[in-house]
């Protein structure tokens, strides 16, 4: 709530025209600025919670091979993101001003850079299938105490999606807690 006179200000001064905002959905005063200044709410995350210590993760189903992505294999993370969220009516596309980009487009660029500035606190886990990259998923550490999965996508020809989103998630929960 503090930083926000500062934050628009510095978006005034450096004439930005695209600011994405997270705040606490209790924070009504930041959301209620923001409003005032032309914003738009398109989009509310919901944050799970897990304590990777005291809670057992379960096993992969190992119907897939999931493991971190290696050099050189950054255009199939950008393939396999832009096939996922090619049709996506994301919080991109509820904003009217930005709906001319295709989701596919800006996901499969933020899953590209994603895969080129990997470092000890983000990383990049796929699935692979057959020798193919089917599915990735975006992690990261936000503090030693906490990690964070940002963006997942599985190919649509995948068909189950959601038996190689599980498998993702269980080894980005393990890579948290390592």
């Amino acid at each position: 709530e503090g930083d926000m006179p500062m934050v628009l200000d510095f978006c005034r001064k450096n004439k930005i025209d695209f600011l994405i905002a997270r705040c606490q959905t209790t924070d009504i005063q930041v959301a209620q600025a923001l409003e005032k200044e032309g914003a738009l709410l398109v989009d509310t995350l919901v944050l799970y919670l897990r304590n990777l210590v005291r809670t057992p993760i379960p096993e992969v189903s190992g119907k897939y091979t999931i493991r971190e992505i290696r050099d050189g294999e950054e255009e199939l993370v950008r393939t396999v993101a832009r096939e996922a969220f090619q049709d996506y009516g994301g919080h991109y596309q509820a904003d009217d001003r930005l709906a001319r980009v295709g989701s596919g487009e800006i996901y499969s660029s933020w899953a590209y850079n994603a895969a080129r500035n990997r470092d000890r606190d983000h990383e990049v886990i796929v699935a692979e299938k057959g020798g193919k990259i089917i599915g990735f998923i975006l992690v990261r550490m936000n503090n030693p105490a906490e990690g964070e999965g940002t963006l997942e996508g599985v190919a649509p020809s995948e068909g189950k999606r959601s038996l190689v989103q599980r498998d993702m998630a269980i080894s980005a929960k393990n890579w948290a807690r390592d």
